[in-house]
């Protein structure tokens, strides 16, 4: 049992390169399916009163690596998700002054109203449409990762 022993060495730094590369793609590939996948809910999900904010949610952007950004131009979304007013982080009502002309115009049970300013307005509630899309994709997660490991093997 004593006989000549063989020593044998294994550079495994390829294999380690290639799983590392493997990993990378994958996430990468996740991240965009769970971002287009984001997208979609959060223009289901948005309220709609003009349209204006469902048309507003754009395309994901890859931002590096391993970050995709989703646009929103529409920049009052934070009030809708949020709230305002007594309802919004601030917690106490705001008045409102037009920001052009001299009157503010709106609709109060199918009736135009004219003021000059709405004092001690409560603000809006929270309408939290980012909470839910965020809801309804988290269970798809990990079906993407499932379907991006079988697509790469």
């Amino acid at each position: 049992m004593g006989g000549p022993s063989v020593n044998v060495d294994i550079d495994l730094s390829q294999i380690l390169d290639f799983i590392d590369e493997w990993n990378k793609i994958g996430v990468l590939k996740v991240l965009q399916r769970a971002s287009l996948a984001l997208q979609a809910e959060l223009v289901k999900e948005a309220p709609v009163d003009t349209g204006r904010l469902r048309g507003s949610i754009q395309a994901p952007q890859q931002k590096t690596e391993n970050q995709f950004l989703l646009p929103i131009n529409a920049k009052y979304w934070t009030a809708i998700q949020f709230g305002t007013g007594i309802h919004g982080p601030e917690g106490k009502p705001f008045d409102i002054y037009p920001k052009k002309g001299k009157v503010l115009r709106f609709e109060v049970k199918g009736e135009t109203v004219f003021a000059k300013f709405v004092k001690d307005h409560p603000g809006q509630k929270p309408n939290p449409f980012f909470d839910r899309a965020f809801d309804n994709i988290e269970p798809k997660i990990g079906d993407f990762v499932q379907d991006i490991i079988e697509r790469l093997l």
